[in-house]
């Protein structure tokens, strides 16, 4: 009887240690758990908390930064941190910025596994309105990454920022079933 409890207490801390392994990261801190949580482990790696909730200021990649925890309202699970930089003054820039971005990412997890660099009419690259099309909704600049227990996309959004998504695979599909579960309760 010993020996069925011992084998039995050894085989729940291996799945729970392998249940807290399959869960994204975001700089070595797992993305699970409440807002409230993660937001303590960000202040101990040095961001200061914004007077917006579940925000943090800090550095990311020698930058300035605003870091967003996504909490679900179903599970009250973080399922996506977001990092979004200040935003750019010249087309010029905020391309180098997402094309130094990129390349960062692209070294350490290889070619993205989707990507949409595209103006849409009336603008276009070269016509000197870059950054009135993003501002418009008329560009889509994204780079996205799959990798195990998650996502990372690179995009460029409306406020002429770059952002950085950090999705955990798992977490979202809790999400999206408590959602749709919710939606049912409704009918």
């Amino acid at each position: 009887m010993k020996r069925f409890l011992l084998l039995f207490v050894f085989s729940a801390i291996i799945a729970i240690s392998q249940a807290q392994e399959n869960h994204f990261t975001f700089r070595d801190i797992p993305i699970n758990g409440s807002a409230q949580e993660l937001g303590e482990k960000l202040e101990k790696l040095g961001y200061e908390p914004s007077a917006t909730g579940n925000s943090y200021k800090g550095k990311f990649i020698g930058d300035d930064c605003k870091v967003f925890l996504l909490e679900s309202d179903y599970t009250n699970n973080v399922y996506s941190v977001v990092v979004n930089f200040d935003s750019q003054t010249s087309w010029f820039s905020l391309k180098s910025k997402f094309n130094k971005i990129r390349e960062m990412y692209s070294d350490k997890y290889g070619k993205p596994s989707r990507e949409v660099h595209a103006f849409y009419r009336p603008y276009y690259a070269g016509d000197g309105y870059e950054l009135s099309a993003i501002k418009l909704g008329k560009c889509n600049y994204i780079s996205e990454w799959n990798v195990e227990n998650g996502s990372i996309m690179l995009t460029i959004i409306k406020d002429g920022s770059i952002a950085i998504y950090y999705n955990d695979t798992l977490n979202e599909e809790l999400n999206d079933k408590a959602k749709e579960k919710s939606a049912k309760e409704e009918i």
